[in-house]
């Protein structure tokens, strides 16, 4: 933009060549959002489990019993709040 009369990009123009088509990114990136959000319940389960398991002196199937419930729950309020937070067109809603 050296001229300074000149208009800024329209983002939508950037962002057809990535996305191939007229969808908008967060229809695209709700499967992946779903992915993230149980490998991040995964995570946070697996170090619930093994402080459990370590430190508070739990048995193993007390601590993998932990880690399956823990991941599942976790995973599945993130993907709650994602389908909560947008409309099946795509497009934010108000809480």
């Amino acid at each position: 933009m050296n001229n300074p009369k000149q208009m800024p990009p329209d983002p939508k123009a950037v962002l057809k060549p990535l996305l191939g088509d007229d969808s908008l990114p967060c229809q695209r990136m709700e499967g992946s959002m779903a992915v993230f959000s149980f490998l991040l319940g995964s995570m946070i389960g697996l170090a619930c489990a093994l402080i459990g398991w370590l430190v508070y002196d739990m048995s193993l199937f007390a601590g993998i019993g932990l880690y399956l419930s823990t991941s599942i729950l976790v995973g599945m309020a993130l993907v709650l709040t994602t389908v909560h937070a947008h409309d099946n067109t795509g497009h934010e809603v108000g809480a």
